[in-house]
C-alpha cells in the first residue's frame, strides 16, 4: 500500500514539475511583430514581419509541438504554420500573410500547441483594423461629405424661412404629440436598439454601440418627405422636427452617451466631450436664425422656400440612399453573407420595431388616421447625418467602419415598413368597401305636374 502511495505521489510530482517547466517555457519565448497595429482594406492580402525569440528547439521537437500564427476572429484569415526546422538557433524570423474578409478588427497572436494538447499563447499581439474600400473613391466621398454639410446649412436656412412662430407656440402649449414622438425616439427606441444589439451582437461592443446610436438618432428630413407623400401636415412636422433636433443634440443624446453609453459600453474608444455636441447645436442654430431673419424682412420668400425645401430634401434623401447602396455594393454579395446577415437583420428590425411602437401609441391615443400616421412616421425616421456625427464624436476612427455600414442599412430599410403598412391599409380598405352593404336606392314618386 505504501509502495502504491509512493508511486502515486511521484507521478503527481512529475506532472507538476512538467507543468512548471512548460509554464516557465511560456515565459521564455517571445513574439515580436513589426507594429502593434496595422490597417488593411477588406479583400486585400498583406505580409507582416514576425520574429519569435528564445525558442527551445530541442524541447519543441521532443514534445512534437506546432507553432501557429492565428487570428482571434473569423473576419481575418491567417494561415501560417512555422516549421520547426526553420528555427535558427533560438530564433525564427520571417513573414506571415493575412487575408481581410470583412470590416472590423481582429488580433493576431502566436500559439504553441504541444502533443499533449497544451497550448501556449504569446502575450504580444498585433491589432488588425479592416477598413472598407470605397467603391466611389475616397476623394468623391470626401467632397460628398462636404456637400452634405452645405446641404444641411442651406436646409436649415429654409427651415427658418418657413417656420411659423405661432405654430411653435401651439406646439409648446399642447405638447402631447411632440412628447409622444420624443418618448418614441429617445426612450423606447434606444432601449430597443440596445436589446436588439444584445441579441444580434452579444460579443461585439462596437456593433452594439453602433445600433444603439442608430436607435438614438432623431427626426430627419425623411419625416418631411414621408409626410408630404402621405398627405400629412408638413408645418407641424417641421416644427416638431426642429424642436426635437435642438433639444436632442443639446440634452438627450449627450445624456445617453455620457451615462448609459459609458456604463454599458465601458471601452477605451468611447471618447466624447460635451463641447462637441454644443458645436453641432451652433451649426444648426446659425442657419435657422438666418432663415428667420429672411422671413422677417422678406415675407414673400416663404412660398419659394417651401417649394424648394421639399424638392431639395427629396433629391438629397434619394441620392443618399442610392449612393450608399453603390458604396457598399460589395457588402451585398453572397460570399460574405455569413458576416452581413446580422447587419441586415439589425437594419431591418430596428425601423420595424420603432414604427410598430409608434402605431401602438397612436392607437392608444385614438387620434385621426393622418395624425396616427404622422406619429408612427416620426417614431420611424432617422437622421443619418446626426448618426454619423455622433459616431465620429464618440468613437475613434477604426471603429466607425462597421457603424457606418450598419447605419446605412437602417436608412435603406426605413421605407419598407411604411410601404408594407400602406399596402395593407389599402387592401383592407378595399375589402371593407367591397363587402360592406350598399344602400338600396329608393324610387321617389314622380311629381304630377299641375294642370
Amino acid at each position: 500500500m505504501a509502495k502504491i502511495s509512493a508511486i502515486y505521489f511521484l507521478s503527481i510530482l512529475s506532472s507538476i514539475l512538467c507543468h512548471l517547466s512548460y509554464a516557465q517555457d511560456d515565459f521564455t519565448w517571445e513574439a515580436h511583430f513589426e507594429n502593434t497595429t496595422c490597417s488593411i482594406y477588406m479583400g486585400d492580402l498583406k505580409n507582416i514581419s514576425l520574429t519569435i525569440a528564445n525558442l527551445n528547439k530541442a524541447d519543441l521537437i521532443e514534445s512534437n509541438a506546432t507553432i501557429r500564427v492565428v487570428s482571434d476572429s473569423n473576419i481575418l484569415r491567417v494561415t501560417q504554420i512555422i516549421p520547426l526546422n526553420e528555427i535558427d538557433g533560438d530564433k525564427w524570423n520571417g513573414f506571415f500573410r493575412i487575408n481581410a474578409i470583412f470590416i472590423g478588427h481582429a488580433n493576431v497572436l502566436v500559439k504553441v500547441v504541444r502533443e499533449n494538447k497544451q497550448v501556449q499563447r504569446s502575450t504580444q499581439q498585433i491589432r488588425i483594423d479592416i477598413r472598407h474600400k470605397s467603391i466611389l473613391g475616397t476623394v468623391f466621398m470626401k467632397y460628398f461629405n462636404i456637400c452634405v454639410l452645405v446641404f444641411y446649412f442651406v436646409m436649415y436656412i429654409n427651415f427658418g424661412v418657413v417656420l411659423e412662430l405661432s405654430k411653435v407656440k401651439t406646439v409648446v402649449r399642447k405638447p402631447l404629440r411632440p412628447c409622444v414622438a420624443f418618448i418614441c425616439n429617445f426612450i423606447f427606441s434606444p432601449l430597443a436598439g440596445y436589446l436588439l444589439g444584445m441579441l444580434l451582437f452579444p460579443d461585439s461592443d462596437d456593433l452594439r454601440y453602433g445600433i444603439f446610436v442608430c436607435a438614438l438618432s432623431l427626426l430627419g428630413g425623411g419625416l418631411i418627405i414621408w409626410n408630404a407623400i402621405l398627405g400629412v401636415n408638413i408645418d407641424v412636422s417641421l416644427t416638431q422636427s426642429i424642436l426635437n433636433t435642438l433639444f436632442a443634440c443639446g440634452v438627450v443624446i449627450p445624456l445617453w452617451v455620457f451615462t448609459f453609453g459609458e456604463i454599458v459600453f465601458d471601452r477605451e474608444y468611447l471618447a466624447a466631450s460635451y463641447s462637441s455636441f454644443v458645436w453641432n447645436i451652433i451649426y444648426l442654430i446659425i442657419p435657422l436664425c438666418i432663415g428667420v431673419l429672411i422671413q422677417y424682412f422678406c415675407p414673400r420668400s416663404t412660398k419659394f422656400a417651401m417649394r424648394s425645401m421639399t424638392l431639395i430634401i427629396d433629391f438629397y434623401v434619394i441620392s443618399y440612399i442610392v449612393l450608399m447602396i453603390v458604396e457598399y455594393w460589395n457588402m451585398f454579395t453572397s460570399e460574405i453573407f455569413m458576416f452581413t446577415w446580422k447587419y441586415f437583420l439589425g437594419g431591418f428590425f430596428l425601423p420595424v420595431i420603432a414604427y410598430s411602437f409608434g402605431w401602438i401609441v397612436a392607437l392608444i391615443i385614438r387620434d385621426e388616421y393622418k395624425d396616427q400616421l404622422e406619429l408612427a412616421t416620426a417614431a420611424l425616421t432617422k437622421n443619418i447625418t446626426i448618426v454619423n456625427s455622433i459616431m465620429h464624436i464618440t468613437v475613434y476612427f477604426p471603429h466607425t467602419e462597421s457603424h457606418l455600414f450598419l447605419s446605412s442599412l437602417v436608412i435603406i430599410m426605413i421605407p419598407i415598413p411604411i410601404i408594407v403598412q400602406q399596402l395593407i391599409h389599402l387592401v383592407v380598405r378595399r375589402l371593407t368597401n367591397k363587402h360592406s352593404p350598399q344602400p338600396i336606392p329608393q324610387n321617389e314618386p314622380e311629381s304630377i305636374p299641375p294642370k
